[in-house]
């Protein structure tokens, strides 16, 4: 056997396994060490008074990896919008913790600070959990801690979200609608 053989199969099998370890859709282990997160989602406010705006536009990027077969941790920045009656644009960074039920099902929490734009800056923080099937759609529950010279306003949503793929394509055309709402409400 020639000595270039096993130096040539080693060559051959780098990108299966450059592949198996960082992935766009999530896994646990052994099939991903780390993987992105993508996601775009659309959440409904549960409380909140008569003025309260309902209609949350809400999206994240960012990298996860799993440190065992049922545990990974990452985070994403993310950013939303309300879109009722007054643009409110919220960014912010989220630390998260993902467990896996099985291969394609988890639970995850995020958590972290938040800055919105509207009518004022105002800083606060966010988190939220989802179950995620397949890394393509989640259920999530969400919470918005904001300050508030009078009082802090507590906001609880429930909504859905596309991940990975299906994520990408529609964060497409959700930032371009994003992209004239922000210009229309700001004059330009």
């Amino acid at each position: 056997m020639s000595p270039r053989l096993p130096v040539l199969l080693m060559l051959l099998a780098l990108p299966r396994a450059a592949a198996a370890q960082l992935c766009f859709r999530g896994q646990p282990l052994p099939h991903c060490t780390r993987f992105f997160v993508t996601s775009l989602g659309y959440s409904t406010r549960l409380n909140g008074g008569p003025g309260a705006q309902r209609h949350y536009l809400s999206g994240d990027v960012g990298l996860m990896t799993n440190q065992s077969v049922r545990t990974a941790v990452g985070a994403t920045l993310f950013a939303g919008a309300l879109v009722d009656y007054d643009f409110q644009l919220r960014f912010g960074v989220k630390p998260r913790l993902r467990r896996w039920l099985g291969k394609r099902t988890s639970v995850e929490l995020g958590a972290g600070p938040l800055i919105t734009t509207g009518t004022g800056t105002r800083i606060g923080l966010t988190s939220d959990l989802a179950l995620n099937l397949a890394d393509q759609l989640s259920l999530v529950t969400q919470w918005e801690l904001l300050g508030n010279p009078n009082a802090p306003d507590l906001g609880w949503y429930l909504g859905a979200r596309l991940g990975a793929k299906p994520a990408v394509w529609s964060g497409l055309v959700v930032g371009a609608l994003l992209g004239i709402g922000a210009a229309l409400y700001s004059g330009g």
